[in-house]
C-alpha cells in the first residue's frame, strides 16, 4: 500500500476534515479498479464532461498518466474526481488507477467536501478555462452546505476568484436570487448563456412570482447584458409605479403582441423592448412617434437626417448628412435652405417643450 503524502499536503486541510497524515487512519492509498466497479453519478462531479476523440486517442496511446479519486462507502466505490478518464477507460476496457480518499475514522466525506476535493483536483484548468457557467455549477452545489464566509474562504480560491472582487459579489448575489427558484431556471439560464450575472441586483429586487413571470422572455432569446438589464429594470419600475404584478404587465396588449409575433430573435427583442418602454414612459413614447412623423415630413427625399437631441432633454433638434463631393455639398446646402421655412420646425421644438413639462411633473411613470 502506497502513501501519497505529497498529494495530501497539497490539499488545504482546513477545507475538509481529512485525517492527519501522521496518524494511522488512511488518508489515501492506491487501488486498481474495473470501471464497472465505480459509481460516477455523484452530484459533486459538477464539471463532468464526456471524453472527446482526441482525449480517447491520447489515453489509448499513452495510458492513464494520473489517478482518479474515489471513496469507498457502504455501496462500493464512488468517483470523487476523474469522470472523463473513467468513461474513457471503460470504453477502452482498461483498469482504472485510483487514489482512495478517506475522511477521519468513522466518518464519510460530506457532499461539500467532495465538491471541494473535486475543485482542488481540477485547478489545473486555469483562468482561461474557468467561466461563469462553471463557477455557478460549483457554487450551486456548495451553497446549501456552506455559509458565505466559508464559501469565500474555501471555494473562492479554487474558483480563481478574489473574495472581495466584483465577480465574487455578483456570483453570491446571483445564487441568493436564483436559489429562491425551485425550478433552477435562472441558474440554468446563466449556465447556458441566456442570462448575465450583472442582472443579479435588478432581479433580486423582484418577488419570486415576478421573476417567474419573467422567465418566458429569457427561455429562448439571448439578450445582451445592456438590453437585458434595460428590460428587467423597465418592467420592475413600471410594475412598482402601477402597483401591479409583472405577470399582469406582460398581459398588456402591446407586450402580448410583441411576445406572440412571428419574428426573428433580434426583431423580437427590439419589439419587446419598445413595448415595455411604452408601458413605462407612454407620454415620451407618444412624443417620439410624433417627432418621427414630423421629421419624415420635413426631410422628405432630402439628404438630411433629422433626430431628436438628447431624448428631448434640451428641446433641440440634431441635423446630419453625409457628404462625398463638392456637388453633394452644394445640394445639401440648398436643401437646408429650402427646409428652413418649413412649419414642421415649430412643431418639433414644441415637442421638446412638452417633454420638459412631462419630466418636470413626473407624469410619465418615473
Amino acid at each position: 500500500m502506497v502513501r501519497h503524502r505529497e498529494w495530501g499536503r497539497a490539499l488545504s486541510r482546513p477545507i475538509w476534515p481529512l485525517a492527519p497524515l501522521g496518524e494511522e487512519e488512511k488518508f489515501t492509498h492506491s487501488v486498481a479498479l474495473a470501471a464497472g466497479e465505480i459509481d460516477f453519478s455523484g452530484p459533486w462531479l459538477v464539471w463532468a464532461e464526456e471524453p472527446d476523440p482526441l482525449f480517447m486517442a491520447s489515453l489509448a496511446r499513452m495510458g492513464q498518466l494520473s489517478p482518479v479519486l474515489v471513496e469507498k462507502d457502504g455501496a462500493g466505490w464512488s468517483l470523487i474526481a476523474g469522470y472523463k478518464r473513467v468513461r474513457a477507460l471503460a470504453e477502452l476496457d482498461r483498469p482504472v488507477a485510483a487514489l482512495s480518499v478517506a475522511a477521519q475514522e468513522g466518518k464519510e466525506l460530506s457532499e461539500a467536501e467532495k465538491i471541494l476535493i473535486y475543485l482542488a483536483s481540477n485547478q489545473d484548468r486555469g483562468r482561461s478555462v474557468l467561466d461563469t457557467a462553471m463557477r455557478i455549477k460549483a457554487l450551486a452545489g456548495l451553497r446549501p452546505h456552506l455559509a458565505d464566509r466559508e464559501l469565500a474562504e474555501q471555494a473562492a480560491p479554487l474558483l480563481d476568484c478574489a473574495p472581495k472582487s466584483r465577480v465574487w459579489r455578483r456570483l453570491l448575489a446571483w445564487l441568493a436570487m436564483a436559489g429562491q427558484h425551485v425550478s433552477g431556471f435562472w441558474n440554468q439560464a446563466v449556465i447556458e448563456g441566456r442570462a448575465d450575472l450583472a442582472w443579479a441586483e435588478e432581479l433580486s429586487r423582484m418577488s419570486v412570482d415576478d421573476r417567474h413571470a419573467l422567465e418566458p422572455l429569457f427561455a429562448e432569446l439571448r439578450w445582451s447584458r445592456s438590453a437585458g438589464a434595460e428590460l428587467i429594470r423597465d418592467l420592475y419600475e413600471t410594475s412598482r409605479a402601477r402597483q401591479t404584478s409583472l405577470a399582469a404587465l406582460l398581459k398588456e396588449r402591446s407586450v402580448e403582441q410583441a411576445l406572440g409575433a412571428d419574428l426573428g430573435p433580434k426583431d423580437a427583442m427590439q419589439r419587446i423592448l419598445a413595448a415595455v418602454r411604452e408601458l413605462r414612459r407612454p407620454n415620451i413614447t407618444r412624443l417620439e412617434r410624433r417627432f418621427k412623423d414630423l421629421a419624415q415630413e420635413l426631410r422628405a427625399e432630402r439628404t438630411w437626417r433629422v433626430e431628436s437631441s438628447d431624448s428631448f432633454e434640451t428641446g433641440g433638434v440634431r441635423l446630419g448628412c453625409r457628404i462625398g463631393s463638392r456637388e453633394e455639398l452644394h445640394k445639401a446646402v440648398q436643401e437646408l435652405s429650402d427646409m428652413a421655412d418649413s412649419p414642421q420646425w415649430d412643431a418639433l421644438w414644441r415637442l421638446g417643450q412638452e417633454a420638459g413639462d412631462i419630466e418636470g411633473t413626473g407624469e410619465d411613470g418615473e
